[in-house]
């Protein structure tokens, strides 16, 4: 490797000479081009071209060097597997494939580097591949420390940098601002790599670095992990400025190790929590109440201690150590009790869970779950440890099975759902949501089998959607064959393929087809389902445009004729009532005189209506 000259002009360069234009000999006017000649290769410039190549070039030295860590025992030599990629071979070169692969996007680089008139974007966006893939041949070629112990670096990147960022400054193109964050990154490695001011170069990045760009600041805090941990020296703790943030890292890898269920590494693990947070390793020696400091570090190192306890406890409930995993729940009752009499909780509550310690502010977990968490960790602590009590093979064979079909039947819930919300997707035209996870959730819980049928309708009604007939048409005919002749989903299938395909346009001008809708629409209707009885009537309404009028008038006529019975009932109830309450205390000889001839006959009709 070579170092690539900068392609600005020198510093001892006079400031005449870079503010002179270049004159560029004038040529004749070419004459018009046809649309083939302007589309061609020659259009292209040559810096796009050579920085996709090297762009390539490192993608694919990434896949090499991926593949140098896969153990050669893993292909297939017999009868391969009829895949689409072919069978996996071994290569054992592929380390140095993916080497040759990078420094050939270094030469791609240089070259695109010594093209003239490069704009700020440009010169900023190869100089910082550059420096990304320089960094990566540096810690890959194991010649690298002797290669560094020269006289003549094999890259000068000092003087690459300061290059890179004094175009970044200049350019007042608000597009170089992302390659700032990378240049500052790549500027902390090279720092770490040659002299130890990387921690100097981070401190002032995060000083200038705004707070809303938080990807970036975070990057920069791993990358002084990542670096403070490979090295390996004694004063990783002083070195690390914000010794929360190394906490706050040590329990998220702590949590991840629990949901991925490496329980080999866990041991281990709560062993290095237990000496970052500064707590001895059995749970009895435990302080009960934080130390000295601060009000938000004593908040801070009491929630630690708490998470901390709880993990332990189910890891030692898990491992069978009864007695140690008693002493957890223990302790962590006391903490947390010692931790509400002080005022410590009672804070926490108020800042909403909330820990405001520089230069994070973490959310911790609100006081109210702590305790229902607590609760948990000792009912899943006593649950591990079952085998102690008498009949427990039979107790947990017997909890294990509910457990087991209780979550079923929660999955097989949970994949209904996701379809009618893949489906509602489809209805609100929100494509790119429709088929994210369904499938995925199908397969994990072993349930895609069971609802094939439904999962080929609803990527039907997607390609109806998209207007894509014929592959519609045959998610719906896959969908109707995998189920049972004369079912009612078959049916709905039935009618969604019918309208995929056109078959529902215009129907009475073929005989057939009406014959096939009307025959539709009897089966919707020979049901005691609703729904079906409304398909049933809109394709009535397809094959014969009357049916539906004289349907409308039918119904019309039958409430005109129930309204005008239920008034007249309702008269002849009213004068039922009024013959009664007048003529109630009459004696019976004088009821027949004092009632009218035409009362009489309406309260007999009444009479004879009620029986």
């Amino acid at each position: 490797m070579t170092t690539p000259p900068s392609p600005k002009r020198s510093r001892e360069e006079p400031k005449s000479a870079r503010q002179t234009p270049v004159k560029r000999p004038k040529t004749a006017p070419t004459p018009p081009q046809d649309a083939d000649s302007r589309n061609g290769k020659d259009e292209i410039p040559t810096p796009a071209l050579l920085y996709h190549l090297a762009l390539s070039a490192h993608a694919a030295a990434h896949r090499h060097y991926t593949q140098a860590f896969v153990p050669p025992h893993v292909q297939l030599s017999d009868a391969p597997l009829p895949l689409e990629s072919g069978p996996y071979v071994s290569d054992p070169h592929a380390l140095s494939t993916a080497l040759g692969l990078l420094v050939a996007a270094l030469d791609m680089l240089q070259a695109a580097l010594h093209t003239p008139a490069l704009s700020d974007v440009e010169h900023a966006a190869f100089g910082a591949e550059f420096a990304h893939i320089g960094i990566k041949v540096l810690e890959t070629v194991t010649s690298a420390q002797r290669l560094r112990s020269e006289s003549v670096l094999a890259i000068d990147e000092k003087r690459l940098l300061a290059d890179v960022d004094d175009t970044i400054k200049t350019s007042r193109s608000p597009h170089t601002r992302r390659f700032k964050y990378a240049l500052e990154l790549a500027s902390a490695r090279f720092a770490f790599m040659n002299i130890k001011v990387g921690r100097r170069v981070i401190k002032n990045a995060l000083a200038t670095t705004p707070h809303e760009a938080f990807i970036h600041r975070y990057q920069l805090q791993l990358l002084l992990l990542q670096t403070l941990e490979d090295s390996q020296s004694n004063d990783f703790f002083s070195a690390a400025e914000d010794l929360i943030l190394v906490e706050f890292c040590h329990l998220a890898r702590l949590r991840a190790l629990f949901v991925l269920r490496k329980w080999d590494r866990l041991e281990a693990a709560m062993k290095d929590c237990a000496t970052v947070f500064g707590l001895p390793y059995s749970p009895q020696e435990i302080p009960e109440v934080a130390g000295s400091g601060s009000s938000n570090e004593r908040l801070w190192r009491t929630i630690v201690t708490i998470h901390y306890l709880s993990f332990r406890a189910l890891y030692e409930g898990r491992s069978g150590e009864d007695s140690t995993a008693k002493a957890c729940i223990a302790k962590l009752f006391i903490v947390m009790d010692m931790a509400e009499e002080k005022g410590t909780l009672r804070k926490l509550r108020a800042n909403g869970g909330i820990v405001k310690t520089y230069p994070l502010f973490v959310q911790t977990t609100p006081v109210n779950i702590l305790w229902g968490l607590a609760h948990l960790v000792t009912i899943t602590r006593s649950y591990c440890t079952l085998r102690t009590s008498a009949a427990s093979r039979t107790r947990r064979a017997k909890e294990s099975y509910g457990i087991s079909d209780s979550r079923h039947e929660v999955m097989i819930l949970r994949a209904e759902i996701m379809m009618e919300q893949a489906l509602a997707h489809i209805f609100r035209t929100e494509l790119e949501e429709a088929d994210k996870e369904i499938l995925a959730h199908l397969r994990d819980t072993n349930l895609f089998k069971t609802y094939f049928p439904q999962v080929c309708m609803l990527h039907g009604q997607l390609a109806h959607q998209l207007g894509l007939a014929e592959v519609a048409d045959r998610y719906y005919s896959t969908a109707k064959g995998s189920v049972a002749a004369g079912s009612e989903f078959g049916l709905v299938v039935e009618v969604n393929r019918l309208a995929a395909i056109g078959e529902l346009e215009q129907v009475t001008e073929d005989p057939k087809r009406m014959h096939t809708v009307n025959v539709l629409a009897d089966q919707c209707r020979s049901g005691d389902n609703m729904a079906f009885h409304a398909m049933g009537n809109f394709l009535s309404s397809i094959a014969d445009p009357e049916q539906l009028y004289r349907l409308t008038q039918r119904l019309e006529e039958e409430a005109k004729m129930k309204e005008s019975y239920a008034k007249h009932a309702a008269r002849i109830k009213e004068m039922k009532a009024f013959g009664a309450k007048r003529f109630a205390n009459l004696p019976a000889r004088r009821r027949k005189e004092r009632v009218p001839s035409s009362l009489g006959k309406e309260v007999a009709t009444a009479s004879n209506t009620d029986h």
